[in-house]
């Protein structure tokens, strides 16, 4: 009964090892940094040409916050005494899509972001490409080759003991 107890806590303590040498971390993620500010968007016109709103909180009070795009400067805005701004916009004529939208504070340096995730009308909605399933296939295939050696190791061992005994 000592050597299953023993072949078990061995076998425990391999499977932890290899837990902690290859960092199986498939359901765990960093929380996002967060300073605070934050931008809202809002538009019921959303094309190249088209008018956005866009609001944000958490900058320094009186200080100009310019607010950009992946495809282009929109302008700036000026916060008000609790820090906060709202202006419109035109969308410039490069967004042909979904598209990001960044609000800096030119004095903090404070910086909140917002996506327009649904695509503008009259443009493709997908670039192409291939998928991201999400699934963490380095991690999982170090697991499995770790165990297969591992159980490896363990038959080698019954066998010699065996042998010897």
């Amino acid at each position: 009964m000592s050597k299953v107890v023993r072949a078990a806590g061995g076998l425990f303590a391999a499977l932890a090892l290899v837990f902690v040498a290859f960092g199986f971390t498939a359901g765990a993620s960093a929380a996002p940094y967060t300073n605070g500010a934050s931008l809202s968007v809002s538009s019921t016109d959303l094309h190249p040409g088209g008018k956005i709103t866009v609001t944000g909180t958490g900058f320094k009070p009186g200080e100009t916050v310019r607010v950009t795009t992946t495809c282009g400067v929109l302008g700036t805005a000026v916060a008000d005494d609790i820090g906060s701004f709202t202006a419109t916009f035109t969308i410039p004529a490069g967004c042909t899509g979904s598209f990001g939208i960044t609000a800096t504070g030119l004095t903090s340096g404070i910086t909140a972001s917002a996506l327009i995730d649904e695509p503008v009308p009259g443009t493709p909605e997908s670039t192409g490409g291939l998928s991201n399933t999400g699934v963490a296939v380095l991690s999982l295939g170090g697991l499995g080759v770790a165990l297969l050696a591992a159980g490896g190791l363990f038959v080698l061992v019954g066998r010699r003991k065996a042998a010897a005994g």
